[in-house]
């Protein structure tokens, strides 16, 4: 299953140039764990999450709200391909480490995944089931 049929296309991004407070209230405000970093709209240049902003915390204290996402994004990051399997996409976050993938097309970033949402999908591709199904059958086997 390519990794953008199970997933969809939803992806919030936000200029590297862009306060870290900006980015916690786009978290805040999209109710979600990551933001993929872009230069020009285009270019992934990393992701921050919820793990940057905390361990910018503990290195930057109150100072951390005064610097750019691009001061505590992790990166390089690894990207993949809307047409990528889940698997190619798990065996990248497992190989890299990272916990978000961008998903990156002709026109720039399109998705981003999660450890979560591969082995959720994944694990539904195995039994031939998705969702619940899929979350009962895996912890059966």
């Amino acid at each position: 299953m390519a990794v953008l049929d199970a997933k969809g296309r939803d992806v919030v991004t936000i200029p590297a140039n862009a306060p870290v407070l900006l980015a916690l209230q786009e978290m805040e405000s999209w109710d979600i764990g990551a933001l993929v970093v872009t230069q020009h709209g285009r270019e992934v240049v990393g992701v921050i999450s919820e793990r940057e902003i905390a361990r910018g915390i503990l290195h930057h204290g109150c100072h951390l709200l005064s610097l750019r996402a691009r001061e505590i994004m992790s990166t390089p990051v690894p990207v993949c391909r809307p047409d990528d399997s889940t698997n190619g996409c798990l065996a990248t976050m497992i190989w890299s480490g990272h916990r978000h993938l961008p998903v990156v097309g002709p026109r720039g970033p399109c998705g981003i995944v999660t450890v979560g949402d591969l082995l959720r999908y994944g694990v539904g591709d195995a039994a031939g089931a998705t969702g619940r199904e899929a979350a009962v059958a895996g912890t059966l086997r």
